[in-house]
């Protein structure tokens, strides 16, 4: 599910296929996002850019280090779980594999090295295509319940009530727990990163939270008892 989606179109290339327009060059191989989620690394055909998500700016990285008719064209780029961002070649003729070394700085700095990750002992007539798909480690340990598409319930938990939603203000979130313990209510946003966190200590209440700072989108609150595990109370919220 989209909620207002964003969309970013890649420049057309300074740097192209001579056989073909340049605005085939906004057709993306390969997509990244920098360690800090600051930029996102765009990959053609010939160009690789850097856009900034902080001023909507977009810098181009690198283009070809040879004659159109002989580069091995850019394709899909992974970040590896070194923090460097690896840049896979289309159709696997290269023994090398470009590298950006810094992804989370901005413009040059991002140190972009072309073909400096080499793998010789490669056969001759193969060649390295794309980087394996490596996950993110540096997300850390994420639980998966923020991403699914129903509403879970949980027999210590009453009741959990969020209104007004959507909203682009304040949430008012009314909760009752059937036990005595102390719980938590949390909001997460829909890749798992958790936004707002408030430690309640009554088994009837009512609480605001102030969402102004939060982007437009979707969000999913729950209600922890202390020492629960496994399934709990989620509710989706909307912020417009």
């Amino acid at each position: 599910m989209l909620s207002n989606p964003k969309v970013i179109a890649a420049p057309e290339g300074s740097q192209y296929n001579p056989n073909f327009p340049n605005y085939t060059e906004r057709l993306p191989e390969g997509l990244a996002y920098s360690p800090n989620g600051q930029f996102l690394y765009i990959v053609t055909q010939f160009n690789i850019y850097q856009y900034d998500f902080l001023d909507d700016s977009m810098y181009h990285v690198a283009g070809i280090d040879t004659t159109a008719y002989q580069f091995q064209q850019y394709n899909a780029s992974y970040l590896g779980p070194d923090g460097k961002l690896y840049i896979g070649n289309f159709g696997g003729l290269s023994k090398q594999m470009s590298v950006i070394n810094n992804p989370d700085v901005k413009g040059a700095a991002c140190n972009f090295c072309p073909r400096c990750l080499r793998l010789d002992s490669v056969f001759w007539y193969g060649g390295v295509g794309t980087p394996p798909c490596m996950p993110n480690y540096g997300l850390g340990a994420q639980e998966c319940w923020p991403l699914e598409s129903s509403e879970i319930g949980d027999k210590r938990l009453e009741t959990l009530e969020v209104y007004p939603n959507p909203s682009s203000t304040y949430i008012d979130v009314n909760y009752e727990i059937r036990d005595k313990r102390n719980a938590t209510i949390e909001m997460y946003n829909a890749i798992g990163q958790q936004v707002y966190s408030s430690q309640i200590s009554h088994l009837s209440a009512h609480i605001s939270i102030d969402v102004r700072h939060l982007a437009k989108g979707m969000y999913y609150l729950r209600c922890l008892p202390v020492g629960q595990t496994g399934e709990n109370e989620v509710k989706k919220v909307i912020i417009e």
